[in-house]
């Protein structure tokens, strides 16, 4: 019997915090899920770790994390599509809540964000994602395959930035998203690597790229010197 839930996992050099999710999957109350992870040009132990989690493991060389969520997508089994950063952990009933929207008309959906942190900006950093119920899948969300195919997947050209933001634009002009109550708290390493101010100004900087340049001025701002054919 296929499974529920496909749960999709692109990675690069994820050793160090891959566990965080499939952790997290382990915990889960609702079991009835497969595990897939795309493991993009890796040089670490990163499909290792995930092998001994019981995870498909497919390895690319891409660069390209639109194109592998949707290579991840034509592998899975399931008709409930869920994808997860490979940083990222969440509440153990998760799956549950995913399960029974996905499976009740709720087409797509995603749970309450936050950062792993204890600095109180970076910790907050998406409360007013939560408390507008604004429609954007920064980190983790659930669709049903038939949008997803709807849509056309994910973007891909983007490089490792920006497709979440455009599927989460075209699958909400389908069907508005369900707001689960399932918490999903990123890993604050990026604001560890490179400091608050500047991953802050990469935030806004994104934001400005995606809807001046290319939502506005109607710019095709796709990074195609990433791409590995």
């Amino acid at each position: 019997m296929k499974p529920k839930i496909s749960v999709i996992i692109p990675a690069y050099n994820e050793e160090k915090y891959i566990e965080r999710p499939l952790n997290s999957l382990n915990s889960q109350t609702f079991k009835d899920f497969e595990i897939i992870v795309v493991a993009d040009s890796c040089t670490d132990n990163t499909a290792e770790v995930a092998q001994n989690f019981g995870a498909k493991v497919i390895e690319v060389n891409t660069r390209d994390n639109g194109k592998n969520r949707n290579i991840g997508a034509r592998a899975a089994k399931a008709d409930i599509l869920l994808f997860v950063d490979a940083d990222v952990r969440f509440s153990n009933c998760y799956h549950e809540e995913t399960y029974k929207h996905g499976s009740n008309g709720s087409s797509t959906g995603r749970p309450l964000y936050a950062v792993d942190s204890s600095h109180l900006i970076i910790k907050h950093q998406y409360d007013p994602v939560n408390w507008f119920k604004i429609p954007v899948f920064p980190n983790t969300f659930y669709i049903k395959r038939e949008v997803f195919e709807q849509i056309g997947g994910f973007p891909e050209g983007f490089g490792n930035v920006l497709e979440d933001t455009e599927i989460s634009e075209k699958a909400y002009k389908i069907s508005k998203p369900k707001i689960l109550k399932s918490v999903a708290y990123n890993s604050d390493r990026r604001y560890r690597e490179v400091g608050l101010m500047r991953e802050l100004m990469a935030f806004v900087g994104v934001g400005f790229v995606y809807y001046i340049l290319r939502k506005q001025l109607k710019l095709d701002i796709r990074p195609k010197w990433h791409i590995c054919r």
